[in-house]
């Protein structure tokens, strides 16, 4: 019996599906991230959203900005992520889990389209954590590279 776990543990893994789907969730989280940037630059002068936000104009900019390097570099990872490298699946992780946390946020402390943009955020973040840490064959594949 533990010849044939052994057999298992050490054989080749083809890349799963599900790291494809992975690096496409990717792209949508990064070009969520982007968008939700983009908004909330050309919203900053909305009283409405500074109230339910309570944040200045400028702060709503350095939010926006923010969202947008955030938005790059998880683009920038996504891409990176179909290779295998360990280090590329943990920082990416990393960064979904603080996306999701601010898509907590949003839902909470902004309005309109950057609430939905918010709450798409939270559902392909925990979609990409679950793909990303859940599946065994995505933990072989991944420790192969």
């Amino acid at each position: 019996m533990s010849s044939e776990y052994e057999a298992r543990q050490y054989e080749e893994v083809s890349r799963p599906g599900g790291i494809t789907l992975l690096v496409v969730l990717g792209w949508i989280q990064g070009l969520l991230a982007l968008g939700s940037g983009v908004f909330l630059i050309l919203d900053r002068n909305s009283a409405e959203l500074q109230e339910r936000a309570e944040m200045s104009s400028d702060q709503l900019v350095s939010t926006g900005v923010a969202a947008v390097v955030f938005g790059g570099a998880v683009l920038i990872l996504a891409s990176m992520l179909g290779r295998g490298n360990t280090v590329v699946r943990w920082l990416f992780g990393l960064l979904v889990l603080v996306n999701v946390g601010v898509g907590i946020w949003g839902l909470f402390g902004l309005h309109g389209e950057q609430q939905l943009s918010a709450a798409l955020s939270v559902v392909f973040g925990l979609l990409i954590l679950y793909l990303l840490f859940g599946p065994e064959r995505t933990d072989r594949w991944f420790d192969q590279h």
